[in-house]
This record gives C-alpha cells, sequence and structure tokens, in this order.
C-alpha cells in the first residue's frame, strides 16, 4: 500500500495525530499513522521501516515530548537516509535538541503555537504544494470531522474523564459522605416511630383507668 504522508510523532499526541489524519484523508491524502496501521503481529521498527519505504513524504508533529524522545532520532535518520522529504507543524517554540535538528532545522514548518486545529488547512495546502497537485476549497476541521464523525476534542476530552469517574447515579438511593443511603427505608423507620409512641399512650391509658376503678371500688 502506497501512502502520501508518514505521520512521524510522540504518544502524547495520539489523539490530535489521529484528528489530523482524519481531516487529511478527507481530502484524500492517505495516512500512515503508527499506532494505527501497524499490524498487531508485526514489530514496530519493522511496520515503521516498511512504511518509510512506501510514503513518499512526513508530517513530523514537533512537540517539546516529539523533542525529548531519543527513539525519535533513529525515525528520523530513517527518513534521512531515505531521502524521504519532511514536512514540521510545530506545537512548541522551543529550539530543536542537536539530534532533531540535523533533520528538522532545514524542513518548513508550519506553526500551531495557538488552535491546533486551525493549522490543519495550512498543513494540507503544503502537502498539496509539496506534492504538485491542485488545492480544494478546504473546510473548518470542526466542519470536517463533524462530519466524518470525530467527536469534538474538548467532547473526547470530557468522555475520557467521565469514563474514569466512580458512578455516582442515586438510583432509589442518595449519595450522603460517600456511600448510598436508602431512601427507602425512610418511612419504616417513621412508622416505626409512630408505633412506639401509640404503645405508650396506651400504657399510661390503661394505668389511669385501673387507678380510676380502684378508688371507685374504695
Amino acid at each position: 500500500m502506497q501512502y502520501d504522508v508518514l505521520i512521524s510523532y510522540s504518544a502524547q499526541e495520539r489523539e490530535m495525530v489521529e484528528r489530523l489524519a482524519a481531516y487529511l484523508e478527507y481530502y484524500n491524502v492517505n495516512c500512515f499513522v503508527v499506532h494505527r496501521d501497524i499490524p498487531a503481529d508485526v514489530a514496530w521498527a519493522n511496520g515503521i521501516a516498511a512504511a518509510i519505504e512506501m510514503s513518499r513524504m512526513a508530517l513530523v508533529i514537533y512537540s517539546d515530548s516529539y523533542n525529548s524522545q531519543v527513539w525519535l532520532n533513529r525515525e528520523l535518520a530513517s527518513l534521512g537516509a531515505s531521502g524521504t522529504p519532511i514536512l514540521t507543524l510545530c506545537l512548541t517554540s522551543a529550539p530543536y535538541s542537536e539530534d532533531k535538528a540535523t533533520y528538522l532545522r532545514n524542513t518548513t514548518c508550519v506553526s500551531a503555537l495557538g488552535n491546533v486545529e486551525d493549522s490543519f488547512p495550512v498543513v494540507y495546502e503544503q502537502i498539496c504544494n509539496m506534492f504538485g497537485m491542485p488545492i480544494e476549497s478546504v473546510l473548518h476541521p470542526s466542519e470536517v470531522l463533524k462530519e466524518v464523525n470525530v467527536a469534538p476534542e474538548e467532547v473526547a476530552a470530557e468522555q475520557n474523564n467521565d469514563s474514569k469517574k466512580g458512578d455516582t447515579k442515586k438510583n432509589d438511593g442518595k449519595i450522603v459522605n460517600g456511600t448510598k443511603e436508602d431512601i427507602s427505608a425512610l418511612p419504616v423507620q417513621k412508622k416505626s416511630h409512630h408505633l412506639m409512641e401509640a404503645f405508650i399512650v396506651g400504657i399510661v391509658l390503661t394505668a389511669a383507668v385501673v387507678a380510676l376503678m380502684e378508688w371507685l371500688l374504695k
């Protein structure tokens, strides 16, 4: 399979990369994303090496995390050795480490220091320029991702957070100091209280009647 773009990234940018790949593939730019496209029975090193040979260019997602990952130096070295053209999407203004600079200092860098998704159309246009392809009229990423059923980033984050929360649903009770108090027990407690009151009143009345009869019989 031939790939248009191999996306090189740190694991911390995984969700953003999935969204970027979905955006580019909407415009028929075929992407290789390592965690998505390497079969489970293939070693990552072998899968990446094969993908580099099958890719027309690479898109490096440069971030502080990417800059600090030593193993990515080998991936960049393989890209350099193969002569694969590189486009860089910069999520940080931090200078390249010495090893990263060897391969990235002369690449075109698309800045994404603000809203990352605002840079997606620019990335697409740069890819088209590198391939000599006509540029289609682009939509805002939010429209594209909605159309391809990719949840907005803030929604994805909220869903992820919700999955980590404990179950706090009321069901038939309520949460009191972290434990469930059964509301259905409350009427029973109230009823028992009334029975006790009636029992005490009955004893008092019986005692009064007995005292009255003893007085009358004197």
